[in-house]
């Protein structure tokens, strides 16, 4: 979703999880979005949930499956509402889903939360960088997610992991020019 060098954050409870989230939530910004990507079960809407929480959201927020989008109003940091897009059951966009993520995309004063992002790669491109993030989440165990952070929010996630390094089991931050790459990915064990 977002070129650069990404954060990558092991966490071994859906506490540690949400924790994470509502971390983040702090440095978003209006005019974001972030995309949650992730297979079936792997913690996007503990992620979700955190972040909305975080915002001041006291509803309870559910994966909006069998809807597109649900939007929730917010008061916070300037931050007018919460977009949050759910593309799961999106195989093909239609123009009226198109016209519908892209105008939530471009509401300014907002935050947008996308599940499965890595199915609208083509309308995300047209988001600047500075206003895109990822978070992918690869399940390792019944509780234990591995979690790479990237774009708009690398900087945040520095931050958490350093100053949570007990829950914090695996972080790379990118080598030194001319270095080799020695940092381990979610994919690898």
């Amino acid at each position: 979703m977002t070129p650069g060098n990404p954060v990558f954050i092991t966490t071994h409870s859906a506490r540690e999880t949400a924790t994470l989230g509502r971390f983040l939530a702090h440095s978003l910004k209006k005019g974001q979005i972030v995309g949650l990507i992730g297979g079936l079960g792997s913690g996007k809407t503990v992620l979700a949930r955190a972040i909305a929480g975080a915002l001041g959201i006291r509803r309870l927020i559910k994966s909006p499956t069998f809807v597109l989008i649900v939007v929730y109003r917010v008061k916070n940091n300037g931050i007018s509402s919460l977009f949050h897009v759910d593309c799961y059951r999106v195989r093909r966009l239609t123009e009226t889903d198109r016209a519908a993520i892209m105008e939530v995309i471009e509401t300014p004063r907002s935050v947008t939360l996308i599940e499965w992002a890595d199915r609208i790669p083509a309308l995300l491109r047209r988001v600047p960088e500075r206003r895109r993030a990822s978070l992918s989440l690869e399940v390792r165990g019944s509780k234990t997610r591995c979690i790479s952070v990237l774009g708009a929010l690398t900087g945040s996630a520095r931050k958490w992991a350093t100053a949570h390094p007990s829950r914090v089991r695996e972080i790379a931050a990118p080598p030194a020019p001319g270095s080799p790459d020695r940092r381990r990915s979610c994919a690898q064990p």
